[in-house]
């Protein structure tokens, strides 16, 4: 059965205009308890022995964990009220008991604009203003980002920028899950339920810039994979924002500083860098604009899901 779910983050932004914009995954939703905080699921959410917390490097706070601080004030604007919410669209395998076997879900970010009160004089010509067609444009330009994501991770879709496989992951999973059915049983799949999630999170926004961090979580036996995702826009234009227009450094410094942090974090030795120039070769390869990241406000995120550890993606952040 599918599930929707709304977490709704109450912020202010500039003249932007409301957009709507919605795709399940599949047929009949179900009501989920609501969201305690931005990006962070009410424990009631969970689907019993479900996704782990997503994995966080030293001192940052992970996709789907509690928001970063200074998220929680309002953003002072001339346009309206933004909001910014989380909707979950979800797909289980329940038993004959109503027990979970399996969950697949994508919280999918959506914006919206609710304007001022029309009621009070000068409220009304601010939301004339804030009607105009650039900012349906703005809003319109950043929920299809996300939309393709949606239909990426379930069923393929090659506008997608992170789950632009042809057939998507839903049929894959659940034809998986059908497996570890036949082969443990369903009591077993009862006591530690399949997952295949997508947790997403602000990690930054004002009235100019919009963060998005994201993590995906697989577990249908086999091995466990984890990895992690960034989005960030210029909420005056909807442009989806790369790297190089946060950092100014070459790429060769660039590269060095990368590898430098590398070294620090998993503790490699001089005799040992030779294990990991697969990851090197994946970084050379690249140039700055084609990383992975996301913005905190003050800090660079780098987002690496290169096989250091097997199935497992890093964030490491960008010195200064």
């Amino acid at each position: 059965m599918k599930k929707k779910s709304y977490m709704t983050i109450l912020l202010l932004c500039a003249m932007l205009a409301v957009c709507g914009c919605g795709v399940q995954a599949g047929s009949e939703p179900e009501a989920e308890n609501p969201v305690s905080s931005v990006g962070e699921t009410d424990a009631g959410n969970a689907a019993p022995a479900g996704p782990a917390e997503p994995l966080s490097s030293a001192g940052e706070t992970a996709p789907g964990g509690a928001a970063p601080d200074g998220l929680s004030e309002p953003v002072p604007s001339a346009g309206g009220t933004m909001l910014l919410s989380f909707e979950r669209i979800s797909e289980n395998v329940t038993d004959a008991k109503g027990n979970v076997l399996a969950r697949m879900y994508m919280d999918k970010p959506v914006l919206s604009l609710e304007p001022f009160d029309s009621k009070d004089g000068a409220s009304a010509i601010m939301n004339a203003m804030s009607g105009t067609s650039d900012g349906d444009a703005v809003i319109s330009r950043i929920n299809a980002y996300f939309e393709e994501d949606v239909k990426g991770f379930f069923y393929g879709s090659e506008k997608s920028k992170h789950f632009a496989d042809a057939e998507g992951w839903h049929d894959y999973f659940f034809e998986s899950v059908a497996g570890m059915r036949e082969g443990y049983g369903d009591e077993a799949l009862a006591d530690s339920p399949l997952f295949n999630t997508v947790d997403s999170a602000v990690a930054y926004m004002s009235d100019e810039m919009l963060s998005i961090k994201q993590s995906t979580d697989w577990m249908a036996g086999g091995v466990r994979n984890l990895r992690y995702y960034g989005s960030t826009f210029d909420l005056r234009t909807g442009e989806l924002l790369a790297l190089d227009r946060f950092v100014n450094d070459g790429k060769e410094e660039f590269e060095a500083k990368i590898f430098s942090e590398l070294r620090e974090r998993f503790f490699i030795d001089k005799d040992e860098i030779h294990d990991y120039e697969y990851f090197l070769a994946q970084l050379r390869e690249k140039d700055i604009g084609e990383h992975e990241f996301y913005y905190d406000g003050q800090n660079i995120h780098l987002i690496f899901n290169e096989d250091i550890a097997t199935g497992m993606g890093f964030i490491l952040r960008y010195p200064d």
